[in-house]
Order: C-alpha cells, then sequence, then structure tokens
C-alpha cells in the first residue's frame, strides 16, 4: 500500500475514533461506570446462569434488578433526605439570623470563642447569612426596605434548571441500568471484540484487560469499602450519643472517609467537638473518644483485608482522581476517576513492559487461574 493511502487510512481511523467516542461522550461516565460495576458482579453472574440453567439474560435481569433495589432505589431516598436536613438546617440558621442577627448563632458559644467565630461568619456571603446596618444585628426583609420577592422568570428558571438537572440525572442512571445489563448478559463478546480490535498480542491484550479489572476491584472495594465500613462504624457511636441531624452527619462521615489524613474518624472528631461546644458535654466527649478509638483504627484493619492482593493505587491519588471526576462528570465521577487513572497505570505498565523489553510478569495474567468469563479465551 502506498504512502498517500496509509496516509488517507490512518486519517480515516482517527476521525472514525474521534466520533465514536464523540457519540458516546454524553453517557461516558455511566457507560463506563456500567462495564466496571458488570465486571464486579460477572463471577456472581456466571455461577448464577449455571444454577439457572445456562439462562444468562435471566440471571442479568435478576442482577440488575437486585442492583436497582438494593443499591440505586436506597442511595436515592437517602440522598432526598439527607437534603432535606440540609435544607431545615439553613432554614433554621436564617431563621436565627433574622430573629437574633448573626450574633445569634455564637450567643450559646464559650466567650472566648466568641470572636473566633465572629471572623469565620464574616466570610459568609451576605445573600446567605444577610447583615443589617451594624454588621451583626437582625436584618430587615420586609419589601417596604428593600427586600423583594423572587420574579416569575427567576422562579421559572430555576424550576427548569432543576428539572434539566434532574433529567440528566435520571438518563444516566437509566444508561448505568441497561449498560450493567447489556454487559451481564454479553461481556465475554464484547471483551473478545474488544481483543480483536487491540493491535496488541492476544495474551497481552487480555492481560492488560485481567490488570485492569484487578486494579478497578481493588480500588472500589478498598476505598468505597473501607469508607462504609468507617461510616458505620461511626453511626453506631452517633445513634448511642443522639447525634441530631443524624443523616446529614453520616453523609459528611462517608464522603470525608475519603480524604487523606482527615478520614471518617476526622469528621467523627469534628462532630464531637461540635457537641461539646454546644453544650452537649457527655455527648461530645463519648463520640470524640469513639472517633479517635474505634473509627480511626478500623481503616488500617479493613483496608488491607478489602484490597486483599489486589494491584493498589496511591490513596492520595484516589483523593485527587475523585475530585476530578465529580468536576468532570458530576456524581459519578466519585467511581469513574479512579477507574480512570487505574486504566492509566495499567495501560503505563503495558507500555512499559513491551518497550522496556520487560516480560509479562508471570502474576499479572494466568488464563487457567481466571475465573472470570469476562477475559477468558
Amino acid at each position: 500500500m502506498g504512502k498517500p493511502r496509509e496516509a488517507f487510512l490512518i486519517l480515516l481511523m482517527v476521525v472514525a475514533t474521534g466520533l465514536v467516542f464523540y457519540l458516546f461522550s454524553a453517557f461516558f461516565a455511566s457507560l463506563f461506570a456500567a462495564v466496571v460495576v458488570a465486571a464486579l458482579l460477572d463471577p456472581i453472574q456466571h455461577r448464577f446462569s449455571r444454577r439457572l440453567g445456562d439462562r444468562p439474560r435471566l440471571s442479568a435481569g435478576l442482577l440488575t434488578t437486585a442492583l436497582i433495589f438494593i443499591v440505586l432505589i436506597p442511595a436515592a431516598v437517602l440522598t432526598i433526605l439527607v437534603i432535606q436536613q440540609t435544607t431545615e438546617l439553613i432554614t433554621e440558621v436564617q431563621k436565627i439570623v433574622r430573629e437574633d442577627g448573626r450574633d445569634g448563632l455564637v450567643a450559646g458559644l464559650p466567650e472566648f470563642l466568641r470572636p473566633m467565630a465572629r471572623e469565620t461568619l464574616r466570610v459568609i456571603p451576605d445573600d446567605l447569612l444577610p447583615q443589617g446596618e451594624g454588621g451583626w444585628t437582625a436584618p430587615e426583609l420586609s419589601q417596604e426596605e428593600g427586600g423583594s420577592m423572587p420574579s416569575v422568570s427567576q422562579v421559572a428558571g430555576t424550576a427548569g434548571a432543576v428539572f434539566s438537572a434532574g433529567s440528566r440525572v435520571l438518563a444516566n442512571i437509566g444508561v448505568l441500568i441497561l449498560g450493567v445489563f447489556f454487559v451481564l448478559c454479553h461481556g465475554r463478546l464484547l471483551v473478545d471484540y474488544i481483543v480483536s480490535l487491540l493491535p496488541l498480542e492476544e495474551r497481552r491484550s487480555r492481560s492488560m484487560l485481567h490488570d485492569f479489572r484487578e486494579v478497578s476491584v481493588g480500588v472500589i472495594f478498598s476505598t468505597f469499602g473501607t469508607g462504609a465500613i468507617q461510616t458505620a462504624t461511626a453511626v453506631v457511636g452517633h445513634i448511642i450519643a443522639g447525634t441530631p441531624a443524624l443523616l446529614l452527619v453520616v453523609a459528611a462521615t462517608f464522603f470525608a472517609s475519603f480524604v487523606p489524613v482527615i478520614g471518617g474518624a476526622g469528621m467523627t472528631i469534628a462532630t464531637g467537638l461540635i457537641l461539646l461546644i454546644a453544650g452537649e458535654t457527655w455527648q461530645g466527649v463519648f463520640i470524640i473518644i469513639w472517633g479517635a478509638g474505634l473509627v480511626s483504627t478500623i481503616d488500617n484493619f479493613v483496608k488491607p483485608w478489602l484490597a486483599k492482593h489486589r494491584a493498589q493505587l496511591h490513596y492520595s491519588l484516589i483523593f485527587f482522581s475523585m475530585i476530578g471526576g465529580l468536576a468532570i462528570f458530576g456524581a459519578i465521577g466519585l467511581i469513574v476517576g479512579p477507574l480512570i487513572v487505574a486504566l492509566f497505570k495499567v495501560t503505563a505498565d503495558m507500555f512499559r513492559q513491551r518497550f522496556g523489553n520487560q516480560p509479562l510478569q508471570s502474576s499479572a495474567y494466568d488464563p487457567s487461574r481466571d475465573q472470570s468469563s469476562l477475559v477468558q479465551s
């Protein structure tokens, strides 16, 4: 083939690849997450299908339905309840400010903490906690003195933005559910097709897919599993102490468990300090001891047990990839971000093996030991 034809073929391949990525770009995060979730469920799918008489569609449908009712629906309900508690908290704070000014928020604190609390509150924008003329008096919100009710266009714009965001979330969830179902049904055929397209030896291609699955499972189990167990441990302490706004505290603890150094223990201790400052002495002391003693130490035992012998990413790298994924893809980016970094790690390892003249590691992939149908030949 002449050079012009080769150049045209390369150009055509680049254009076709770009168009395919553009076609799926709107739901890239959901499809990517669906593939990973299906890979996690594939061993169960494989055994379940055999028990049902080799009926993969039926087993995939049952697993997908279980995913909806066990994971997605409870997560949606908890999200709604957390938003409700957050709204109630904000409303209560604004009520105190309207009645007593910003000083009402610090009136219950010890005297030595009030100046620092006042300086902290000054950072909050006036549209959230409006100040009076003296800076700390209760603001007047009557329409005669400059207040105004939101216009019809503002209400319509807000409603339209909420509807648009809700529609995108529902569409992504729908793609995720359908993607999990189809990958569970036809995952092996999909992997065979991907292997046939990759310009690598079949063994190297399947080794790369196997390593990616191992890293992905290790990241998800060690990160989200540790966060869930830390949060569950903290919840027991909060229930004993009767911590108010429990769901809000639980959500904050779960997300804090992904932050290096702070973790779920740091959020639990901070909650105890808040209770202590608010005058709830025994509850505050109990939560601080619970967080520093039990919640902080459970991470050292749980994470290695969940990760087992799977390949790992550095925890700081996982955290920043979650932040990047959240900024780019939204909530689902908390999962997609680390998986993209995992894909990069696996690709970089394969690149080093290929161009560094390193043989495939003996532990990287052994078809005879691989129990997942997704990467078997």
